[in-house]
Protein backbone atom coordinates (compact mmCIF):
# COMPACT_ATOMS: atom_id res chain seq x y z
CA UNK A 1 0.00 0.00 0.00
CA UNK A 2 1.00 3.62 -0.86
CA UNK A 3 2.40 5.60 1.92
CA UNK A 4 3.14 9.61 1.62
CA UNK A 5 5.36 11.23 4.26
CA UNK A 6 5.26 14.80 5.22
CA UNK A 7 8.78 15.50 6.73
CA UNK A 8 9.08 18.45 9.63
CA UNK A 9 12.85 18.76 9.68
CA UNK A 10 14.67 20.61 12.94
CA UNK A 11 18.04 20.52 13.59
CA UNK A 12 17.86 17.82 16.25
CA UNK A 13 14.53 16.09 15.51
CA UNK A 14 12.06 15.50 12.33
CA UNK A 15 8.43 14.83 12.53
CA UNK A 16 7.05 12.62 10.01
CA UNK A 17 3.58 12.20 9.40
CA UNK A 18 2.40 9.13 7.14
CA UNK A 19 -0.80 9.09 5.44
CA UNK A 20 -1.45 5.23 3.63
CA UNK A 21 -3.80 5.42 0.40
CA UNK A 22 -6.97 3.65 2.74
CA UNK A 23 -6.65 7.31 4.82
CA UNK A 24 -4.57 6.10 7.95
CA UNK A 25 -2.73 8.24 9.22
CA UNK A 26 0.23 8.31 12.03
CA UNK A 27 2.41 11.40 13.13
CA UNK A 28 6.19 10.31 14.41
CA UNK A 29 8.96 12.09 16.01
CA UNK A 30 12.40 11.05 15.52
CA UNK A 31 16.16 12.08 16.37
CA UNK A 32 18.45 13.57 13.54
CA UNK A 33 20.71 10.31 15.28
CA UNK A 34 17.70 7.85 14.31
CA UNK A 35 17.91 8.19 10.36
CA UNK A 36 19.29 5.72 9.56
CA UNK A 37 16.68 3.39 11.54
CA UNK A 38 13.97 5.81 9.38
CA UNK A 39 15.41 5.23 6.32
CA UNK A 40 15.32 0.93 7.13
CA UNK A 41 11.87 1.11 7.58
CA UNK A 42 10.97 3.04 4.23
CA UNK A 43 9.31 1.42 1.15
CA UNK A 44 10.31 1.95 -2.57
CA UNK A 45 6.80 2.86 -3.11
CA UNK A 46 6.79 5.51 -0.18
CA UNK A 47 6.91 9.25 -1.58
CA UNK A 48 8.01 12.17 0.10
CA UNK A 49 7.62 16.02 0.94
CA UNK A 50 10.07 17.59 3.10
CA UNK A 51 10.88 21.11 3.49
CA UNK A 52 13.76 23.10 2.43
CA UNK A 53 16.26 23.88 5.18
CA UNK A 54 19.90 23.69 6.58
CA UNK A 55 19.88 19.94 6.87
CA UNK A 56 17.26 18.92 4.01
CA UNK A 57 20.40 17.70 1.44
CA UNK A 58 21.64 15.70 4.10
CA UNK A 59 18.23 13.95 4.62
CA UNK A 60 17.55 13.62 0.57
CA UNK A 61 20.57 11.84 -0.16
CA UNK A 62 19.66 9.14 2.97
CA UNK A 63 16.13 8.82 1.39
CA UNK A 64 16.32 9.47 -2.32
CA UNK A 65 16.87 6.26 -3.28
CA UNK A 66 15.09 4.09 -1.46
CA UNK A 67 11.57 5.73 -2.56
CA UNK A 68 9.49 6.45 -5.04
CA UNK A 69 9.87 10.23 -5.32
CA UNK A 70 11.49 13.12 -3.02
CA UNK A 71 9.96 16.78 -3.36
CA UNK A 72 11.73 19.30 -1.62
CA UNK A 73 9.85 22.82 -0.93
CA UNK A 74 12.08 25.78 -2.11
CA UNK A 75 9.16 28.18 -1.30
CA UNK A 76 8.63 29.86 2.25
CA UNK A 77 6.02 29.43 3.80
CA UNK A 78 4.47 32.92 5.10
CA UNK A 79 2.32 31.30 7.09
CA UNK A 80 4.36 29.42 9.92
CA UNK A 81 6.44 32.50 10.30
CA UNK A 82 3.58 34.96 10.92
CA UNK A 83 1.95 32.15 13.30
CA UNK A 84 5.07 33.14 15.76
CA UNK A 85 3.66 36.33 16.61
Amino acid sequence: MKRYLGVDLHRTQFVVCTRWENGEQEIRQWRIGELAKFVEQLQSQDQIAVEAMGTTARFYDAVAGRVARVVVDLYKQTVIPSSRQ
